[in-house]
């Protein structure tokens, strides 16, 4: 009777069985064995079972679909990618490279693995390097961009060492631990090299570090000049201000609200991209380039620049501080000073609705749209 069940062909059946034995036949009939009634119900279960197993292989076959996807836009990813990605083990040895390796250099991707992600750099610096990639394995890694000059490892042994900037994050298995890391580097030779004519020229802030007012502005006349008033993406500006600052120097002293100044230009050149320039424009005011980026773009990066800084207590030297910006961004467009204009007129709009957001330009437009 078990082999019977076995090999039950389909589902007609089974009902013919309980149709039986529920008394839809005669008196005679009605006695049919128990024997039939166990057929019926190991063939039920098997019926079960062969569905969860037909579905188990759909859902098996759907992942596994995704995977590959997902292996191919990472692929995809990493081939056109100019930043380069590296995959490295617990002891921080490199197992993957990323293709943008040879646009930075005269080696080969595959050079790099089996090396260590501190020997790429400067040799002062690997213990630097060493210390990042420690934390983010430990799951403590700060998420931001750290500069250091390539060695030879990444540059190759006739190639002058390059500046790159890296962030390191952790791998992290199923089971919620820290296996390896990833290492993205990107090239800031031509930012170093600019930053190297703004101090010959005294046109940077010796707190920060970052462009001063009179760079800035040369800048953003710089793009202006270079690009059709009526093109699409001429690019935004944005200026930042922080909120209360005022209030923090006075309770902690000088010393914390220049560490504050500090933190925020920090964060601020993080969130943008290469091309783009952070400047401190006077006091606690901050001014972004976004060269060709959409609104869109603009108020994505803006907004990223807020949240990282905004409504978040941290130690500041001895003292407990909560730090909050607000921000404003308009387009580039018409003058330099029309376009700094817009972006003060948005941002003190931003400090009149309450503090700690970000307001865009206000211009004539078609009714629904932002801009």
């Amino acid at each position: 009777m078990m082999r019977v069940a076995r090999f039950l062909p389909d589902l007609d059946f089974v009902l013919l069985c309980l149709a039986l034995i529920a008394g839809g036949a005669s008196a005679a009939d009605r006695s049919v064995p128990v024997a039939l009634a166990a057929l019926v119900v190991l063939a039920g279960s098997g019926l079960v079972r062969a569905r969860r197993m037909q579905r188990a292989r759909r859902d098996s076959a759907a992942a596994e679909q995704e995977l590959l996807e997902t292996r191919a836009i990472a692929r995809l990813l990493g081939e056109n990618a100019s930043e380069i990605v590296l995959r490295t083990d617990a002891s921080g040895m490199i197992t993957y490279a990323s293709p943008a390796v040879a646009q930075h250099g005269r080696i080969k991707p595959e050079a790099l693995l089996g090396a260590s992600l501190p020997s790429l750099f400067n040799a002062t610096k690997a213990d630097d390097v060493a210390r990042l990639h420690d934390l983010a394995i430990h799951g403590k890694s700060d998420g931001q961009w750290h500069e250091f000059r390539a060695g030879a490892a990444l540059r190759g042994p006739d190639a002058d060492g390059g500046w790159f900037e890296l962030r390191v994050h952790p791998l992290i298995d199923e089971a919620g631990g820290h296996h390896g890391a990833v290492a993205i580097l990107r090239n800031i030779d031509e930012r170093k090299t600019f930053e190297q004519r703004l101090a010959e020229a005294g046109l940077t802030d010796p707190l920060t570090g970052l462009a001063n007012r009179r760079a800035f502005i040369a800048m953003l006349q710089h793009c202006l000049d270079g690009q059709a008033q009526d093109a699409p993406n001429v690019g935004c500006i944005a200026m930042f201000d922080l909120d209360h600052f005022k209030q923090i120097n006075d309770q902690f002293g000088q010393e914390v609200g220049d560490r504050v100044l500090v933190l925020f230009a920090g964060l601020a050149r993080a969130q943008v991209r290469g091309e783009d320039m952070v400047a401190r424009v006077g006091g606690e005011m901050f001014g972004v380039l976004l060269p060709q980026a959409s609104p869109e773009q603009a108020e994505a990066v803006c907004q990223r620049i807020l949240s990282t800084f905004s409504d978040q207590a941290r130690v500041v030297g001895n003292a407990i501080v909560r730090t909050s910006a607000s921000g404003g961004v308009a387009r580039m467009a018409r003058s330099a000073d029309a376009a700094m204009r817009a972006a003060e007129i948005a941002l003190y709009t931003a400090k009149a609705k309450g503090r700690d957001r970000l307001e865009l330009e206000t211009r004539k437009r078609s009714p629904g749209a932002r801009w």
